[in-house]
């Protein structure tokens, strides 16, 4: 809906009488569409306290865009650190459909709030992802899920056939609000003739795209794509940028 209702190019119909009723029709059926994410915790989630204790130490995610049905499909592990809770609180794009989270192949409990909103101002479109392993401590958690991004705009961002930019400010990874330090592994697939580049130092091995980042410093995953994309590789001492 909003990016027909911006889109430059369709300016000169915005003076048709058919226009309006369009427009509203669109919305009624984005409001409907928008219905089926729309998930309210029970209260065995709603009363977790889990301090803000929990820490994010490394991801290792398979990631695959898919241009045409303007959706990031993802699978693989993150590193939490449950620290002396049991829960985890993280934050996950809006419209993400969870597929499984475990641990050690054993189902783990996990609600993600759609209906409040988001605990990180910055990421307005993201929600509350609770998982609850019974556990604490340091555990690896595997994740597999799918994130619609259709009707995506904002600072920061972008998932037009043009320009693909995801990161913190999109919440297609989980996120926490006390960003630390982290690693980060991604085998990248994406719709030819697409190129990636993005916030590591990427490798390309045969369709797939290799993304690694692996120093201090680390708190954000931004990939990039494009068809006309170019990108420059330095090598500065021991450094590459």
């Amino acid at each position: 809906y909003s990016t027909v209702a911006r889109d430059f190019d369709l300016l000169s119909l915005h003076k048709d009488k058919r226009w309006k009723p369009l427009l509203e029709n669109i919305k009624q059926n984005k409001i409907k569409a928008d219905k089926k994410w729309q998930i309210k915790c029970s209260n065995e989630f709603e009363n977790i306290n889990t301090n803000n204790q929990t820490s994010i130490s490394s991801y290792n995610l398979n990631v695959n865009i898919d241009v045409k049905e303007q959706k990031v499909n993802v699978n693989g592990y993150v590193n939490i650190d449950f620290n002396n809770t049991d829960s985890a609180e993280l934050v996950l794009w809006g419209k993400t459909d969870i597929k499984k989270s475990s641990r050690n192949t054993q189902a783990l409990a996990y609600c993600c709030d759609t209906v409040s909103k988001s605990p990180i101002i910055y990421i307005p479109d993201g929600r509350k992802l609770t998982i609850k392993s019974n556990e604490k401590g340091k555990q690896n958690i595997y994740f597999d899920y799918v994130c619609d991004m259709k009707d995506m705009y904002g600072w920061g961002r972008s998932f037009y056939e043009e320009w693909i930019e995801i990161g913190y400010y999109t919440a297609w990874y989980p996120v926490i609000d006390n960003k630390t330090d982290f690693s980060a592994k991604l085998n990248i697939t994406i719709d030819k003739p697409y190129k990636i580049s993005g916030s590591g130092i990427i490798s390309q091995k045969g369709d797939s795209w290799e993304m690694n980042q692996n120093w201090e410093g680390v708190f954000d995953i931004v990939i990039i794509a494009s068809k006309d994309l170019k990108s420059e590789k330095l090598e500065v001492g021991n450094t590459t940028i």
